[in-house]
């Protein structure tokens, strides 16, 4: 049996503890876990406890690659950090001020020995200049750097082929979040998440806080009809319109080094429940 990662973000609004997060996750049978929350001490006596792994932080560095808690990271022997909350892009020339951010962050990263990944939704599968947009991405950043933690669930709701993708760009995709997607919605299914079109894409790194702006709280209407259209696509992993066995196989032969499992809306209404659905789905062949 191969390693299984599980995002806690699959966990939605359950409101569950890290020991009660981590104890969970191992009974139902996976190796390790991606928190979405920075990482503490609390995080490591509770997978020490029950003999879970992690490999990624989704606590990005500052802008210079700097980390506030390395100390931990190492020791708790993580080895990819998330860059995506340093960059946002919905255009060529956003994916190329993009790829100059994170080349920067990303140098100072490896000589601590951990690299840099940047995490797609939809939009940055929009086409410019014959390239996808996280093409463009990749194209301009030094793979031993950063990589790309591809969410294929995303990938797929935006009419790609994630097969075909991985192995045209061998030792890109280092981490995957594995997802199940049962749509296609195109690249602008989740448009709200890209910033605006002028700009270099730093927008959302200086929005203020919520109710501080004048602006009405909650989420715009078209947030809102975008989510109502991601739920529509987001059902049974058995339904799924990713072969994950090909997928996963393929992705392995060309570097990924961790599948994560993430779910960001549930079929089912307990969402434990649709866990458990997606890992016995998975655990048919990998």
């Amino acid at each position: 049996m191969k390693d299984l990662y599980l995002a806690t973000y699959s966990f939605g609004t359950m409101n569950l503890t890290i020991e009660e997060m981590t104890k969970t996750a191992k009974e139902l049978g996976f190796q390790g876990l991606e928190f979405l929350m920075p990482l503490t001490v609390e995080h490591s006596a509770a997978l020490k406890a029950h003999g879970m792994k992690i490999i990624d932080s989704m606590e990005g560095p500052a802008a210079d690659g700097s980390l506030r808690n390395i100390d931990l990271l190492h020791a708790l022997g993580v080895k990819y950090v998330a860059g995506t909350s340093l960059v946002s892009f919905g255009n060529r020339q956003q994916a190329l001020w993009a790829a100059e951010r994170l080349n920067r962050a990303g140098r100072a990263l490896q000589k601590e020995g951990l690299k840099l990944f940047y995490h797609n939704h939809t939009h940055e599968w929009r086409r410019e200049q014959d390239e996808y947009l996280v093409e463009t991405l990749l194209n301009n950043t030094d793979p031993d750097w950063v990589c790309l933690q591809m969410d294929a669930g995303w990938a797929a709701c935006a009419g790609i082929d994630p097969i075909a993708f991985v192995k045209q760009h061998p030792g890109r995709v280092e981490l995957m979040h594995v997802k199940a997607s049962t749509g296609i919605l195109g690249p602008e299914g989740v448009p709200f998440m890209a910033p605006p079109p002028d700009g270099d894409g730093s927008f959302h790194l200086s929005l203020p806080e919520p109710g501080t702006s004048g602006e009405p709280l909650g989420p715009a209407p078209e947030m809102l009809a975008a989510m109502e259209r991601i739920k529509s696509v987001s059902g049974a992993m058995k339904d799924c319109i990713i072969d994950y066995q090909a997928l996963m196989a393929a992705s392995e032969e060309n570097g990924c080094k961790a599948f994560i499992l993430e779910r960001d809306e549930h079929h089912l209404d307990n969402p434990i429940d649709c866990i458990r659905e997606d890992i016995s789905v998975l655990r048919e062949f990998w």
